[in-house]
Formats: structure tokens, C-alpha cells, sequence
């Protein structure tokens, strides 16, 4: 199964590298085959926000964009048609090598100088989409880099679980408890304490069990006035991590649910 180092680093409290935990639990009690780091080449990518969008004065299908991303405000010639006022987005910077291979140089377009790119999914490595640039969630903070912003930046460890653990270990809290147990520390789970429904009125949600020895208990949650929609972009790319494709926000929540907790 695929584990996220960062979410078993934040989950366990471990210190470790990837490297030095991935060590640590083939010697103990889980053969560790592989770990692939991800997020990476995108060091000198970061979020920004389009103040103005303007005609570019020499070409009917580009358009200058001014873009801050914190500190700085940078012009950008981008022929996207999906970009607007107000969006963040990500920002290859001059200097950056993308994971396509391409390299971001000061460059004048068609009599206009260009600062930088805005990006598209498949120059981020995400895929093939480049039918416009990818827009980031409303929250994002601009100035800050791209993978780290987006959850993106990440070392996904492939360990081996035999079946006389996948009770306890198909998760990342399984194998989060497993990391403090190695390491002679009880791991904090406070965070889980503090989850309760709210109190109000009850609805009763009628639950048949046609075989109990197949399945002895079955619990079950009604939710009133939910909204299906996309997930944000930090989930959709948490849940690509694990080869899993984002669907909808009800979908997506029960996976990552599934994935830190087993259930």
C-alpha cells in the first residue's frame, strides 16, 4: 500500500527522513519496497494572483498578464483563455526547470517582455490537460511555493502489509501507531477525541443486516443540505498521490477518510 510520508510524519510525530523510517520499519515489522519522491523540479514555482489582464498589442489571441506573487509584481504574455482577474495560479519564475524539460528564460513575445509562465497542469507534471492554466483554490496564499501549497511536495512510501496486520496497518493512523510503538512512544491522537456530531434533532436511518456473521455492526451518518461539487485542488491532487481520481467533494472525502483511518 501507499503510505504519504507527510501525512504519517504529521500522524506519528517521527522525526525521521523518509529514508531513515523507511529503515527503521523493514527492521522492525514492515518491508518498506519503494519510496518516490514527488513534487519535485517544481522548486522555483509559486502562487500568484492576476491583478490585470490586458490585449497584447501585437497578437489577437495572447494576452498580458500582471501577476503578484508577494513581493513582486511580474508581466506575463499568456495565451490561455481561461485566466481571469483574481485568480491564483501557479508561476514558473525565471530560473525554473519544469518537469516537461522546459526552462523559464526572460523572453519577449511578439514586441512584449514576459517575466515567467503561468502554468497549465501537464508543464506541472499532472497530467495531459493543457486546455488552459491551472487554477489553484481561493485560499491559497500567494508568494508561497506551489507544492507545498498544494499539498503536492511529498515522499509516497510503498510498504508491504501480510494479511495478519491489514486489521491494524491499511491505514496511515495503523501505521502511524506502528511508528511510535518502534520508536517507544505513544503517538498523540487527541485530534481524533474531538470529533463528535452535533446534538439537535434526530432522524432515524433504517439499517438492515441480512447477515450477521458477515458483518455484526453497520454504522451510518445522515447529512442534510451537502452541495456536490469539484473538491478543492489541494485534495484532488493529495488523493492523485495515491492513483485514486478525484470525483466529486462527497466522493473525495470518504477516500481520504478511507486513507488516514481505514474506514
Amino acid at each position: 500500500m501507499k503510505y504519504s510520508y507527510t501525512l504519517l510524519k504529521e500522524l506519528s510525530g517521527t522525526k525521521l527522513s523518509p529514508e531513515k523510517l523507511a529503515e527503521l520499519l523493514t527492521m522492525h515489522s514492515f518491508e518498506v519496497e519503494g519510496i518516490e519522491k514527488i513534487g519535485t523540479g517544481l522548486e522555483k514555482v509559486v502562487v500568484g494572483k492576476i491583478l490585470e489582464i490586458k490585449k497584447h498589442p501585437n497578437a489577437d489571441k495572447l494576452q498580458l498578464a500582471t501577476v503578484t506573487i508577494g513581493k513582486e509584481k511580474l508581466t506575463v504574455v499568456c495565451g490561455a483563455p481561461n485566466i481571469q482577474v483574481g485568480q491564483k495560479v501557479p508561476v514558473a519564475l525565471v530560473g525554473a526547470k519544469l518537469p516537461n524539460g522546459l526552462e523559464i528564460k526572460p523572453a519577449e513575445i511578439r514586441g512584449a517582455k514576459s517575466k515567467g509562465m503561468l502554468c497549465a497542469s501537464d508543464e506541472l507534471g499532472l497530467g495531459k490537460d493543457h486546455s488552459g492554466i491551472l487554477i489553484l483554490d481561493k485560499d491559497a496564499k500567494v508568494g508561497k511555493p506551489f507544492a507545498k501549497e498544494t499539498w503536492l511536495e511529498d515522499a509516497m512510501m510503498e510498504i508491504k502489509v501480510l494479511p495478519d496486520r491489514s486489521h491494524d496497518a491499511l491505514s496511515h493512523l495503523g501505521m502511524a501507531r506502528e511508528i511510535g510503538a518502534v520508536e517507544g512512544r505513544k503517538i498523540d491522537e487527541a485530534r481524533f477525541e474531538k470529533l463528535a456530531l452535533p446534538k439537535g434533532k434526530k432522524r432515524n436511518v433504517q439499517i438492515a443486516i441480512k447477515d450477521l456473521k458477515l458483518c455484526q455492526r453497520y454504522i451510518g451518518v445522515l447529512m442534510d443540505n451537502i452541495t456536490i461539487q469539484d473538491s478543492p485542488l489541494r485534495y484532488q491532487l493529495m488523493l492523485k498521490k495515491f492513483g485514486i481520481n478525484a470525483i466529486s467533494n462527497v466522493v473525495d472525502v470518504t477516500n481520504a477518510v478511507m486513507l488516514e483511518l481505514g474506514q
